[in-house]
């Protein structure tokens, strides 16, 4: 910041008070969109403004901040309007979805996404009433033993959390749970809670899990909340199925929310690689993960997945044998999603999508899913994915039956 003679700050220069003013036009124009409407890219509001690149992409990162714009990247890329999808919006593609049987873990990857713009929500709306109510019921059901939470007690608090917090902040727990346990089991780590001690109860898995979201709530911190999220694992796909019938969005946890080595756990370094090369692919599969996405550098994908920089080098360097990823190097090195790997995701949409029997029914569910999210970001995911599918079926006609 620049000083006058005496110390103290100066008056803001032209620059500062370009970029205020290119604030206060994109706020504007935020306000007056629907949610999830796309506003344009920097060098469409820049031009629209009339400002250089440098302030629209200053003031893009103020607002990116304060919660009031989402940047999106991508082949629908682009600058969207604050807020997350209705909830009406949100059952309706997943049931048009569901019912034009595409893949359940597809079906749930989009129910992903949906939660994690609900937690957003929820943290930016909770009154300080109810975060009072709700602070008290932590506070409660902290201090129990847990074998003496009670079925009442425990529904109470549930009540509670899901009314302040939305539904889609919790319905998901009911799978994360079994797949938190199963696969702790499977790779041959051991569950902790928040204070390090082992936990062996799937019970006591979900029960972990509700506090450690009702928290990342009560405290407003939206990073935690969101690595509380992650897609589903092969061996929760009937699990899943089972709940998306009943109505319920599904999620997973990402590895290192729970997953931490034990003392006595006999998982080597290339294990825990391994281990971590897994949740590296899921992330690859999720939908808005396309051929070229930068993922981050080493270092910060260590930070990310609770491992030190050897582990996570040498889980890079076996994503890259395997063609997962292009590690680059210079001033834009990092990781980055090969562009030679067609999405797996994309690939089993292809698949279904080549199994309906006539176009028209293919037209009448993109028709509907337009219908249905106009201007959310959600209905654009699909419909990405979607329109890929059928690019690869023009250039895999071996698909069809």
């Amino acid at each position: 910041m620049r000083r006058n003679d005496a110390g103290r700050p100066a008056g803001a220069g032209p620059a500062e008070r370009r970029v205020v003013q290119a604030i206060r036009l994109l706020r504007a124009k935020a306000s007056d969109a629907q949610d999830m409407c796309r506003l344009g890219d920097e060098h469409q509001l820049s031009a629209e403004f009339g400002v250089c690149r440098s302030t629209m992409r200053s003031a893009v990162r103020e607002l990116e901040r304060q919660g009031v714009i989402r940047v999106v990247r991508g082949r629908l890329g682009g600058l969207y309007g604050g807020g997350r999808p209705s909830a009406e919006a949100t059952q309706k593609l997943v049931d048009h979805l569901t019912l034009a049987e595409l893949p359940t873990l597809d079906v749930a990857k989009f129910a992903m996404a949906l939660y994690r713009l609900g937690i957003r929500e929820a943290t930016r709306r909770i009154s300080p009433e109810g975060r009072q109510r709700l602070a008290h019921d932590i506070q409660k059901m902290s201090a129990m033993d847990k074998g003496n939470w009670s079925l009442e007690a425990w529904q109470i608090f549930r009540t509670d959390l899901v009314s302040l917090a939305g539904g889609a902040a919790l319905s998901f727990l009911h799978s994360a749970y079994h797949g938190a346990y199963h696969n702790a089991m499977m790779s041959e780590l051991h569950l902790v809670d928040i204070r390090g001690n082992p936990i062996s109860d799937r019970d006591e898995v979900m029960w972990e899990l509700e506090l450690c979201v009702a928290q990342a709530v009560l405290a407003g911190d939206v990073s935690s909340a969101d690595r509380a999220a992650c897609d589903c694992t092969d061996q929760e796909a009937e699990y899943v199925k089972m709940t998306l019938a009943d109505g319920m969005l599904s999620q997973t946890l990402r590895p290192h929310t729970l997953f931490r080595p034990s003392a006595n756990a006999p998982a080597s370094a290339m294990k825990l690689a391994h281990h971590v090369l897994r949740a590296l692919h899921q992330r690859i599969s999720e939908p808005d993960v396309y051929p070229g996405h930068y993922l981050g550098t080493i270092a910060a994908l260590a930070a990310s997945y609770g491992v030190s920089i050897d582990v996570m080098r040498d889980t890079v360097l076996l994503a890259d044998q395997q063609k997962l990823i292009e590690l680059r190097r210079g001033r834009h090195g990092g990781v980055y999603v090969s562009r030679t790997r067609q999405s797996e995701a994309t690939m089993e949409v292809a698949q279904h999508l080549a199994a309906l029997s006539a176009d028209d029914e293919l037209m009448a569910l993109l028709t509907q899913l337009e219908e249905i999210t106009p201007h959310e970001m959600a209905g654009h995911i699909a419909l990405d994915i979607l329109r890929q599918a059928i690019a690869e079926l023009s250039t895999q006609p071996n698909l069809y039956h």
